[in-house]
């Protein structure tokens, strides 16, 4: 009932904000605010939909904004309480209101209030609280959306990293909702120092050409957009070196962001460390050691692909509660396959398998592996030969999975990837690299090994469909079969094997 009622009173807002957005905001303050300040004061886990309501009748100005907040603090007299109210403000502000000094200084001024409250819950606030201010994205500012901001001294994410001795002294505390505010504020504080830093370079770029008069303003206003879009890492150029800052902030993600953390500070961190993987590669064997850590529901719901609305558009980011109570908040869980840099990754997971040299594949190694080739920026055309040296490192990994009861699902969609790819070179490679290993896989099926393995006529169906997917298939296995015929004769004649 309190869901419907939220969403029906959301909808009247912003259905009123549109024929008379004035007397909207007014009639809300006036009649329905000093209600709703009630709960917000005494219900920690109301506040956020309400909150949503508050801002649903508000005028989407950054002055109104500010008389909302102001009125609101007259209707809540104590302080904790109000700051967990902004700390779900600030994510629904647009950086054209979150942009303006103003607003940014009363942000920040209720952050660090919050950052040395005894209750822990606070403090949470205060760090999500400069992680929505930190957020402010180079692109923003240049596009003029807070033009106080461009007269700043000191760029938003530059004035919460000046935090730095404080936020990363929260690393040690106990509860695990504290851990995981601090790797959120401390990623976004990285991503953000790696793009300023890279708009800096672009910006100086596009002002040595103005300077020489080769480029009018509008075209080099736009080359410097469309270079940033490109992404702050791109592969094979050079990066640029870290700051003492930023290490501080890196050490803070190690020591926080490990195997033996909570599983919700995992899961958290799994999503948020994700973008910062091109701009620090370090991170990737670390990053990996957790992901393998994780339980496989938990680390599956982060490699499958977002679902896509009807219209094909992506859907957004799933919100989860990870414990329930009053005082726990939402997290967001997105597909992390769209995140990380997945040839980079694929690497270090290769290089990391060959030094551990396990026995065989878990569900982990097979489940990251899929995920990392048909992940977006896995760009198998552009990077046959990582990928080739990725299957030729793992296909004797592979195929063993493959003929495992508990992993042949998995495993068949792994060896799909690789052996149909739609990139010819690398699916030509696999097929042909593979015809051997397949041979002493089958050989290990039929023989009387002490493993489980998947029944017969899965293995021979899946063989089937491998080989009715091409000519060039069809000849691998062809060849394959032929030469287990030879090799295992007794073997092959009591097979399934002479039906396919």
């Amino acid at each position: 009932v309190f869901e419907s009622t939220c969403f029906f009173l959301r909808r009247l807002g912003e259905r009123m904000r549109e024929s008379a957005s004035a007397h909207a905001q007014q009639l809300f303050l006036d009649v329905a605010l000093p209600s709703l300040a009630l709960i917000l004061q005494e219900s920690a886990g109301k506040r956020e939909p309400l909150c949503d309501i508050i801002y649903a009748f508000t005028m989407d100005y950054t002055a109104q904004h500010l008389h909302v907040l102001r009125t609101i603090k007259e209707h809540i007299p104590k302080l904790p309480a109000y700051i967990c109210c902004l700390s779900y403000l600030a994510s629904l502000e647009g950086p054209s209101n979150l942009g303006d000094d103003n607003m940014l200084d009363l942000y920040l001024y209720y952050a660090l209030i919050a950052l040395s409250h005894t209750q822990p819950k606070v403090r949470v606030a205060g760090l999500a609280i400069l992680q929505q201010c930190a957020a402010l994205s180079p692109d923003a500012v240049s596009r003029g959306v807070g033009s106080s901001t461009m007269g700043r001294v000191v760029p938003p994410h530059q004035t919460v990293a000046q935090l730095a001795p404080v936020i990363c002294s929260f690393k040690s505390d106990p509860w695990w909702e504290m851990n995981a505010h601090v790797l959120l504020l401390v990623s976004t504080l990285v991503r953000q120092l790696a793009e300023w830093r890279r708009w800096e370079d672009v910006m100086t770029e596009a002002s040595e050409m103005d300077d020489e008069g080769g480029t009018a303003e509008h075209s080099t206003t736009l080359s410097v957009a469309q270079s940033v879009g490109e992404g702050s890492a791109a592969e094979g150029k050079a990066r640029a070196p870290t700051s003492a800052m930023e290490d501080t902030f890196l050490n803070t993600i190690a020591d926080v962001f490990r195997p033996s953390a909570n599983q919700h500070v995992k899961q958290v961190g799994l999503v948020c460390v994700a973008p910062i993987l091109s701009h620090h590669p370090g991170l990737i064997g670390p990053y990996l050691n957790v992901l393998l850590s994780q339980p496989s529901h938990l680390r599956m719901r982060l490699l499958q692909p977002m679902e896509q609305k009807p219209d094909g558009e992506e859907a957004a980011p799933n919100r989860i509660v990870y414990v329930f109570g009053s005082s726990s908040r939402y997290y967001e869980e997105r597909c992390i396959c769209d995140l990380w840099p997945a040839v980079e990754v694929a690497r270090v997971f290769v290089g990391s398998l060959q030094a551990l040299a396990p026995s065989r594949f878990e569900a982990e190694h097979v489940e990251t592996l899929s995920a990392l080739i048909r992940s977006p920026t896995s760009n198998v055309g552009q990077h046959q030969d990582v990928w080739i040296d990725v299957f030729d490192k793992v296909k004797a990994y592979v195929f063993v999975a493959f003929v495992d009861s508990q992993l042949h699902t998995a495993a068949a969609e792994l060896v799909q990837s690789f052996l149909l790819s739609p990139v010819p070179e690398v699916a030509s490679h696999c097929l042909g690299a593979s015809q051997k290993t397949l041979v002493q896989t089958l050989r290990l099926f039929y023989s009387n090994a002490d493993r489980q393995m998947v029944s017969e006529a899965d293995l021979v169906n899946f063989l089937k469909l491998l080989r009715g997917a091409n000519e060039n298939a069809r000849a691998a296995l062809d060849a394959v079969i032929s030469q287990f015929r030879i090799a295992h004769a007794a073997e092959y004649e009591r097979s399934m094997l002479r039906n396919i």
